[in-house]
C-alpha cells in the first residue's frame, strides 16, 4: 500500500495566455516543490479517459468526485513529479519518440521507486499548472481540501490579443496538430482564422462558436469563460485558501510579488527562484513580451471590448 501522501499542493489557475508558464516556472524552482516541468494535461488525460478527446472532459465538479480518485491521481502525480527540471526535461524527451515509449514508462516507475524507498517520502508538495483546472476547482477543492490556489489573471485586452496571437501562429509552439484528426473540425470557419484546427479552452458551449463567429469573438469567449467559472469558484472557497495574482504587477515588481506569492504559498524565496527571476525567462510566447503589444489588435479588441468591460472591473483592472 502506498504511504506517500500529496499535502498542501498549489494549483495556478488562469486564462491560458495569461502568464501562468512564467509563474510555473518560476515557483517549480522551489526545492519544497516537485513539478512536472510541463503543462499537466497529459496527466489528466490518462485520468479522464474521454475516448473522443481527453483534454476535453476538462469540467469536473465535486459531484464527480469518486472516492477511488484521490489513489488513482495522487498516483500519477507520483509517477510524473519531480523535484530537478532535467529530470522532468527527460520525460517530454522520452514521450515524444515512439521507439523510447517503454522506457519512458519505466523512469516514470522509477521516480515513484526513488521517492518511496530512497527519499522515504510520506508526504510531499506539487506545483501544478495546466489552464483547464479552471474548470476543476471545484473538485479539486474536494480532491485536495488542504490545496492552495494562485488565481493569475491579465488584462483582457492583452490576454485576448495574446490568445488571437498564438491562434493565428504556424509555429510549433501553438499548433494543436493532436486534434486534427476530430471531426468536429470540419466544421471549423471562424472569421480571420484559416487553420484547421480548434485551439486552446473549450468552455461549456464551445462548439456554437465553431462557425460564424470571429477569431476576436472565439478568443474573448474563451478569456471570459475561464475568469468567470474562477470568480464563481472561489466566491465559494475561504479566503485564505487563494490568491488574486495580476499578471501585470508581476511585471511591474517581479521579486516582490514573487515574494509574496511565496510567502503565500508557504515555501522560501529561495535561491534557484531568485536565479530565475534574474535569467527572466521568456516561455510560451509568439513574440518578445511588451505592455502595449496588444495595441496591434486594437481594432479587433474594441469590437469586443463591451463584452469584457464589467469582467475586467470585477478583477480590477
Amino acid at each position: 500500500m502506498n504511504l506517500m501522501k500529496i499535502q498542501r499542493p498549489i494549483f495556478i489557475i488562469s486564462s491560458p495566455r495569461s502568464g501562468s508558464s512564467l509563474l510555473f516556472k518560476l515557483l517549480s524552482e522551489s526545492p519544497e516543490l516537485w513539478s512536472s516541468y510541463r503543462e499537466s494535461h497529459y496527466l489528466w488525460q490518462k485520468f479522464l479517459k474521454d475516448k473522443r478527446d481527453p483534454i476535453f472532459s476538462m469540467y469536473l465538479d465535486e459531484k464527480d468526485f469518486k472516492n477511488t480518485d484521490q489513489e488513482e491521481l495522487e498516483n500519477l502525480y507520483h509517477l510524473n513529479t519531480f523535484n530537478n527540471e532535467s529530470f522532468g526535461e527527460l520525460t517530454r524527451v522520452l514521450f515524444f519518440r515512439e521507439k523510447l515509449k517503454p522506457l519512458f514508462k519505466s523512469y516514470l516507475h522509477l521516480n515513484k521507486f526513488f521517492k518511496e524507498n530512497i527519499l522515504k517520502l510520506n508526504d510531499y508538495r506539487i506545483i501544478d499548472k495546466t489552464p483547464p483546472n479552471v474548470f476543476r476547482l471545484k473538485y479539486l477543492n474536494k480532491l485536495f481540501p488542504d490545496a492552495k490556489y494562485i488565481f493569475l489573471s491579465r488584462d483582457g485586452r492583452a490576454n485576448i490579443s495574446s490568445l488571437i496571437d498564438a491562434w493565428l501562429s504556424d509555429g510549433k509552439l501553438f499548433d494543436f496538430k493532436f486534434r486534427e484528426f476530430h471531426e468536429y473540425n470540419s466544421r471549423l470557419n471562424i472569421n480571420g482564422y484559416s487553420g484547421k484546427v480548434w485551439k486552446f479552452l473549450n468552455p461549456p458551449n464551445w462548439e456554437e462558436y465553431l462557425s460564424g463567429k470571429s477569431i476576436e469573438e472565439v478568443c474573448a469567449f474563451q478569456w471570459l469563460s475561464a475568469n468567470e467559472y474562477a470568480l464563481n469558484a472561489f466566491s465559494e472557497m475561504a479566503s485564505e485558501k487563494y490568491l488574486h495574482v495580476r499578471y501585470e504587477d508581476i511585471l511591474a515588481n517581479r521579486v516582490n510579488s514573487i515574494k509574496d506569492i511565496c510567502d503565500f504559498c508557504e515555501i522560501e524565496f529561495s535561491t534557484g527562484i531568485q536565479r530565475m527571476i534574474n535569467i527572466d525567462p521568456k516561455v510560451s510566447v509568439v513574440s518578445a513580451p511588451r505592455q502595449d503589444k496588444w495595441l496591434k489588435n486594437k481594432d479587433k479588441i474594441d469590437r469586443i471590448s463591451q463584452r469584457i468591460d464589467s469582467l475586467q472591473e470585477r478583477l480590477g483592472y
